[in-house]
């Protein structure tokens, strides 16, 4: 008993996974991965994990900046909050890079804009453990800050000569 006790301590979690996913080393150097929702622990790289690397972000309007989290969360929390509004490509708290302590803040990227608008508009504001989370779409994320066709058709054209637009 005392030997297995030493080998659950010396267990290292590394980076933090998609849907309860956490991959794990053994005292030998293997890697597996054990999944917290679940329960299940496999040597093999879960599905959910294959192509999604830590911080992976979705496409244009799929990405959501959250502040205000709690600091008892980490990303598995934040992960099943905001499961239900669709397929989650990566959803992870900000730590300090020498304490490890969470920094209030987060993202989540999803597969669809519209699961990104569902999610903002059923989370922003939703009550956690005395605070309020603030949601919103990652900043450069925003469709709507992307300059129209026009816009660029006109940047740093010059006026005049046979320089002139079509």
């Amino acid at each position: 008993a005392a030997g297995g006790a030493m080998a659950a301590q010396a267990l290292k979690p590394k980076d933090p996974g998609v849907a309860g996913w956490k991959k794990h080393t053994t005292p030998e150097g293997q890697d597996y991965y054990h999944n917290a929702l679940t329960g299940v622990t496999q040597w093999e790289v879960p599905p959910e994990l294959k192509g999604t690397p830590a911080g992976a972000s979705g496409p244009p309007g799929c990405n959501l900046f959250v502040f205000h989290i709690p600091n008892a969360w980490d990303d598995d929390i934040l992960y099943q909050h905001f499961s239900s509004f669709g397929t989650i490509m990566s959803a992870k708290i900000q730590r300090d890079p020498t304490t490890g302590r969470p920094r209030g803040f987060g993202f989540v990227s999803y597969e669809t804009a519209e699961a990104a608008s569902e999610a903002i508009n059923a989370m922003n504001g939703f009550p956690a453990d005395g605070k309020f989370l603030n949601v919103q779409l990652k900043k450069g994320d925003d469709m709507n800050s992307m300059p129209s066709l026009q816009q660029i058709g006109n940047m740093g054209v010059p006026t005049g000569g046979r320089f002139q637009p079509y």
